[in-house]
């Protein structure tokens, strides 16, 4: 099922099930003890993943013995594991499934837990709410969203003001805890094994890419928001190409693989050039991380990897249009975005279910080749 149709099911049947539930929400409960079991919910985003990585950091921080949940969908199974630090159990649910029966299994096994605390990180799903309030014994907290229609059945709620970065938004949640992370927050790095390290070396050094300056660039963005896109990479390749003597990664899932294909052989290049950009085939979301950390920059749409470039440590170039960076920008000092801050943009928001009807993204066309490139060669010197 895409994320579409789920969201017009989250709106249409989620809301009225949310307006009956609430009719059993007698009496908020309190947070009388220390917790000992917490429950994170994030199903949508490896980006925001990512992002939601110091909560459990701060939470871990605060309470060390505390065993940490976290609840997502199956494709992101990945991305967390390399969290096993802080997250002690991943809990997922697989869309492709029969989704009421999965819907029905996963409560039941959730139950099971008895956690403490449950922390619905989500800003305007109906669906995690609704999860949040059959499994919750204890305490909950999740957020109020203008015109979302959530809040009714959590115990703590935190007014939802998207006027401040994401991840500053996810510590607010923090706050029932007790917990106050100081001013310097940053993005966790997501530790990799052996295993992953391994085939990294065996990818790079089978293309002859092995200690060159590389540099990696996502071309992608997600299905249900194509208008984050940047349409002019195959231009920015071709100057990297011609005019650096450094090479390209393009990184990129099995669906992305042939759309990247066909833009390495559209380059205006004489083959030779080519020989210095290669696609990631074979290179699981498991294995991204430990990439990403062995290229000098990373360029990308806004889209989950460029969080987990973020994350690592390597100097983002960001292309924003329809949603604002300063929500949803990489959270780092080692970066530089370009958004032109149009009139109508964001046009993607957590007010608007993240859908805009937008058919020709000009605040990503707006965002030039050559003020790209030369903010590549002001970073190589």
């Amino acid at each position: 099922m895409d994320i579409d149709k789920i969201r017009i099911i989250d709106y249409y049947i989620g809301i009225p099930i949310i307006q009956f539930l609430r009719l059993f929400k007698i009496k908020k409960k309190e947070l009388k003890n220390k917790p000992k079991k917490i429950l994170l919910i994030k199903f949508f985003g490896i980006g925001n993943l990512v992002m939601s990585s110091p909560v459990f950091y701060h939470i871990k921080n605060k309470y060390p013995n505390a065993e940490i949940h976290y609840l997502t969908l199956k494709n992101n199974e990945d991305v967390l594991k390399c969290y096993k630090k802080y997250v002690d159990k991943i809990k997922y649910i697989d869309i492709k499934d029969n989704i009421i029966l999965a819907t029905l299994k996963l409560i039941n096994d959730l139950r099971k837990e008895n956690y403490d605390v449950i922390i619905d990180l989500d800003q305007f799903s109906r669906y995690s709410a609704i999860i949040s309030f059959l499994i919750n014994k204890n305490f909950s907290i999740g957020f109020k969203t203008r015109g979302a229609y959530r809040h009714y059945l959590y115990d703590h709620i935190i007014e939802y003001m998207g006027n401040k970065h994401i991840v500053e938004e996810f510590l607010d949640l923090l706050e029932p805890l007790g917990i106050k992370p100081n001013k310097n927050i940053k993005l966790i790095p997501l530790e990799t094994d052996n295993t992953s390290k391994k085939k990294v070396d065996e990818f790079l050094t089978k293309h002859g890419f092995i200690d060159k300056k590389i540099i990696g660039i996502h071309t992608g963005t997600s299905e249900n928001a194509p208008q984050r896109k940047w349409p002019y990479f195959k231009e920015l390749i071709e100057k990297i190409l011609l005019e650096t003597d450094c090479y390209i990664v393009l990184t990129a899932g099995p669906k992305e693989y042939s759309e990247c294909d066909n833009l390495i052989n559209s380059l205006n290049v004489d083959e030779k050039y080519k020989e210095r950009i290669i696609v990631s085939k074979g290179i699981s979301l498991k294995e991204l991380p430990e990439l990403i950390k062995r290229f000098v920059l990373y360029i990308s749409n806004d889209t989950g990897p460029l969080h987990i470039a973020a994350a690592q440590g390597v100097f983002v170039i960001g292309l924003y249009g329809p949603n604002t960076p300063k929500l949803y920008g990489p959270y780092t000092k080692n970066c530089y975005v370009f958004y032109k801050n149009l009139p109508c943009s964001p046009c993607i928001t957590n007010f608007n279910n993240k859908k805009t009807t937008c058919k020709n993204p000009i605040c990503m066309k707006k965002i030039s080749v050559d003020e790209v490139f030369n903010k590549i060669l002001e970073y190589l010197k």
